[in-house]
C-alpha cells in the first residue's frame, strides 16, 4: 500500500465517524441524492462527499468512478444552473480526484455557506428544495428555519430597524439616566453630554429618522437597551431574559438566586447587564474594581465574563424561540443566546472578523467601556481563560433549536490525579502530544470513553483535525476503539466500557468476547467512580452535552442541556467485565454495572408489574392515534424508575419499534426528557431509556 493510500485511509477513517461525511457509489453517473447533501452541508456545518466509495453494513470499499470527467462536468454544469442550484459555493480546489488501488475517487469538500448565501436550495424551490444536516442525514428544513435564513441575509444590523410608533414614552427613564451618567463619567468632555435625549439616542444608533417618509422613532437597539418591558414585548413577543445561580452543579438543587422578568425592574438589556455582572463577579477572589462607574482593567476573569455577557446580548436573535439565559455555578459560568453563529466558529475565535447580529447594541455597551471592539471579544475570552490555565471555553451551536451556548469552566485542564495516571501509563510520550491530543486522552481518562462528537464539545479545533487525531492516537497505542462509524468510541487500553453487549451477551452468540485487560493505573476489581475523576467528569455536567436539549426556558441552563450523571459506573477494569446479573421481584434485570434495573423482556416480568405497566400505557394500547404530548407523558411515566429497552417499550405501547424510536425517543433524548443507559452507543439495538436523571 502506498503512502498516499495510508494517508487517505487515515483521514477517511476519522471522517466517517462524524456526521460531516457522505459516501456515494457514483460508478457511472452523478447521483441524484448528491444535491440534497450539497444543500444540507452548505446550510449546516459543511462536509465532505466521496464518489466511488461503497458501504455495506458499515464496511467501506473502493468501488471507484468510471466516468470521472463526465461526472465532474455534469456536477459543474448543474452547480452553475440556477434552475438546479440557486448558488454555487464550490471552488475548483474544493474538488479533488484521488487514485486508490488504481481506482478514481472524487472528493468534494462543501463549505458552510455564510449567512448572505443561505438558504442554499435545489430544483428552484426555496421550501421543498432546502435541506439541513442532522445526525448524519439530509432533512428538509422547516419553514421557521428557512424564514430565519432569509431574515439573516440583510446587510444591515438586525437592531437598526426603525420601529414605527415607538418613542421616548416607551423608554425607562431611569435606565437612560444611568447610562448617560456612566457615559459622562467615562468621557466628561464628550460633545454627546450636551445633547438632548433624542439627539443622544440618535448618536448611539438608538433613534432613527426615515428620510423617505419623515417618520422617526426608536430603533430596535434603542428599545431593547433602554425600553420598558411591556413595550419591548409588544415588538419582540418571544423576548425573555433570565439569570440563575445554583449552589452546586446538581440539577436537582434549587436555584439560590434569580433575575427574571417579574415586573420588579425595567426588563431591558442594559439593566439586565448591570444586575447580572454584579452577580457573576461579586464573590470572585479578585473583586470587580471600578474607576468611577466604569471598569478598571487588570482582572482577566472579570474581563472575560463581561465580554461573554455583552456578546450574549449583542448576538442574540430576539425573534428566536429560546430565552437568553445566564447560569452561575461554583464550577462554571454558562451563557445561552437564541440564534446560531453568523461566522464559522474557528474564524470567530481567531478574531478580527465580526458579523454581529445587533451591532448597535454592542456599540452602546462599548461606548461606556463595557466591551471590546467588534471581532475581538471572543478571542479575548479564550485568551483570558487560558491564562488562568482552566479548560478552554466551550462554544457550541444547537442546530435543532437554533441557539448558541458558551461555557466557561473553572476547572484545570488536567488535574493532578488524571495527569499522574496518564504519566504512569505513557511516560514522556504524553508530554510530547499536542493540546488536542492531550484533551482527547484526558477526556478518555476522566469519562471512560470519548467519541468524535464528544471531542468537538470539548475543543474549538476544527472537526477535520479531530477526525485524524483519534485514529492517529489509536495507531500510536494511546487508545483502543469499539463500534463502527458514528457508534464508534475510544477508551484507554485496558479499560472496558459497559456496553449493551456486556449486559446482553446473548445478542452476539457467535462473537468471541474480547479478552479483558487490567488497567494498571486503576485498582484491580474496582469501579472508577465520578468522585475519582471530578476535575474532568464534571465537565459532562456542563452545558455542552447533546444528550439533552433545552426543552424549557424555565429550567436552568445547567439543567436543560445536562448529560446524565457520571456517577453511573460506566467504566470498569478488566476483571469487572463479568458483571453480576440477576432479576428483582418484578422480573427486571439487575446488573452490578448499571444503576437502575432494566426491563428487557416483557415475558420475564411478574404479572402484577406487567399489569401496572399496561395500565400506565392504557391510552396508547387502546388508541392507534394519540396526541404526541400525551404519548410522551406515557413514556416518561413508564420509564420513571427503570431503563426500558426499545423493543420492550414498543410491546408495552403496542407500536412498532422503529416508529417509537423515530417519532418519540430520539426527540425526547435530545430534549432532555429521556436518558440513555449506554450513551456511548446511542443507536445500539438494545439501547435502554429512562426518564430518571441518573
Amino acid at each position: 500500500m502506498s503512502h498516499m493510500d495510508i494517508d487517505f485511509w487515515d483521514e477517511f477513517q476519522g471522517l466517517k465517524e462524524s456526521s460531516e461525511v457522505e459516501c456515494k457509489k457514483a460508478t457511472k453517473q452523478l447521483p441524484k441524492s448528491f444535491w440534497e447533501t450539497y444543500s444540507s452541508f452548505a446550510n449546516s456545518n459543511g462536509g465532505v462527499v466521496y464518489f466511488g466509495i461503497s458501504e455495506d453494513n458499515g464496511e467501506f470499499t473502493i468501488s471507484g468512478v468510471e466516468n470521472t470527467e463526465n461526472i465532474l462536468q455534469d456536477m459543474w454544469n448543474c452547480l452553475n444552473n440556477p434552475s438546479k442550484v440557486n448558488l454555487n459555493i464550490l471552488k475548483n480546489e474544493d474538488v479533488k480526484v484521488i487514485s486508490i488501488d488504481n481506482k478514481d475517487i472524487i472528493k468534494i469538500y462543501i463549505p458552510r455557506a455564510n449567512r448572505r448565501q443561505k438558504p442554499i436550495y435545489i430544483n428552484d424551490h426555496p421550501k421543498l428544495g432546502c435541506y439541513i444536516r442532522q445526525h448524519g442525514g439530509d432533512y428538509r428544513a422547516s419553514e421557521d428555519t428557512i424564514q430565519r435564513m432569509w431574515s439573516e441575509k440583510g446587510h444591515e444590523s438586525r437592531d437598526s430597524i426603525l420601529l414605527i410608533g415607538f418613542n421616548l414614552s416607551d423608554l425607562d427613564s431611569g435606565t437612560l439616566k444611568t447610562y448617560r451618567q456612566m457615559f459622562q463619567n467615562r468621557q466628561p468632555e464628550h460633545d454627546f453630554n450636551t445633547l438632548s435625549d433624542i439627539d443622544f439616542l440618535r448618536s448611539l444608533g438608538a433613534w432613527r429618522k426615515d428620510r423617505n417618509t419623515g417618520e422617526e422613532g426608536l430603533t430596535a437597539a434603542g428599545l431593547l437597551m433602554f425600553g420598558k418591558y411591556q413595550s419591548i414585548k409588544e415588538q419582540f413577543n418571544t423576548y425573555n431574559i433570565d439569570y440563575l445561580e445554583r449552589a452546586n452543579a446538581s440539577t436537582e438543587s434549587r436555584y439560590i438566586d434569580r433575575i427574571t422578568l417579574d415586573g420588579t425592574w425595567s426588563g431591558n438589556l442594559f439593566d439586565f447587564y448591570l444586575k447580572v455582572i454584579k452577580k457573576l463577579t461579586i464573590d470572585l477572589k479578585i473583586r470587580f474594581q471600578l474607576e468611577g462607574d466604569t471598569r478598571k482593567d487588570g482582572d482577566k476573569v472579570h474581563e472575560a465574563l463581561r465580554e461573554a455577557l455583552v456578546n450574549t446580548l449583542a448576538h442574540a436573535d430576539y425573534n428566536g424561540k429560546v430565552s437568553i439565559l445566564i447560569v452561575k455555578r461554583p464550577d462554571m459560568f454558562g451563557f445561552r443566546n437564541p440564534g446560531l453563529m453568523r461566522v464559522p466558529l474557528e474564524l470567530a475565535i481567531e478574531g478580527g472578523e465580526s458579523d454581529c447580529r445587533n451591532s448597535n447594541v454592542h456599540d452602546i455597551f462599548r461606548m461606556v467601556g463595557l466591551s471590546e471592539k467588534l471581532g475581538s471579544g471572543l478571542r479575548k475570552i479564550f485568551d483570558n481563560w487560558r491564562d488562568e490555565e482552566w479548560q478552554s471555553p466551550r462554544i457550541h451551536e444547537k442546530k435543532e433549536s437554533e441557539q448558541t451556548l458558551l461555557e466557561l469552566h473553572m476547572i484545570d485542564l488536567v488535574s493532578d490525579k488524571i495527569k499522574k495516571e496518564l504519566y504512569e501509563r505513557f511516560g514522556d510520550r504524553f508530554k510530547e502530544l499536542n493540546e488536542l491530543e492531550k484533551i482527547i486522552l484526558v477526556s478518555a481518562a476522566s469519562e471512560g470513553w470519548v467519541t468524535h462528537e464528544r471531542v468537538t464539545q470539548l475543543t474549538t479545533t476544527h472537526s477535520r483535525n479531530i477526525t485524524t487525531a483519534l485514529p492517529k492516537l489509536e495507531k500510536m497505542g494511546f487508545l483502543n476503539s469499539q463500534g463502527i462509524q458514528k457508534d464508534k468510541f475510544y477508551h484507554l487500553p485496558g479499560v472496558s466500557v459497559i456496553t449493551p453487549d456486556l449486559i446482553f451477551p446473548e445478542l452476539s452468540p457467535t462473537k468471541e468476547p474480547s479478552k479483558p485487560l487490567i488497567n494498571n493505573a486503576l485498582e484491580q476489581n474496582s469501579v472508577l467512580r465520578s468522585s475519582d475523576t471530578m476535575p474532568l467528569s464534571s465537565d459532562t455536567k456542563g452545558l455542552s452535552s447533546d444528550i439533552n436539549g433545552m426543552s424549557s426556558d424555565t429550567k436552568a441552563l445547567s439543567s436543560d442541556i445536562l448529560s446524565p450523571s457520571t456517577d453511573s459506573p460506566l467504566i470498569v477494569d478488566g476483571d469487572s467485565c463479568n458483571t453480576t446479573k440477576s432479576r428483582d421481584n418484578n422480573g427486571r434485570l439487575l446488573s452490578s454495572s448499571i444503576r437502575l434495573p432494566i426491563i428487557d423482556n416483557i415475558e420475564y416480568l411478574s404479572s402484577s408489574y406487567k399489569d401496572k405497566l399496561f395500565s400506565d400505557a392504557f391510552l396508547a394500547r387502546n388508541n392507534s392515534r394519540i396526541n404526541k404530548d400525551v404519548m410522551q407523558e406515557i413514556i416518561i411515566k413508564l420509564c420513571c424508575e427503570s431503563f426500558i429497552t426499545l423493543n420492550t417499550l414498543a410491546v408495552i405501547l403496542c407500536r412498532k419499534p422503529d416508529a417509537v424510536r423515530q417519532t418519540y425517543l430520539s426527540k425526547m433524548v435530545k430534549d432532555g426528557k429521556l436518558f440513555l443507559a449506554f450513551p456511548q452507543t446511542p443507536t445500539h439495538e438494545k439501547q435502554a431509556y429512562t426518564s430518571l436523571e441518573v
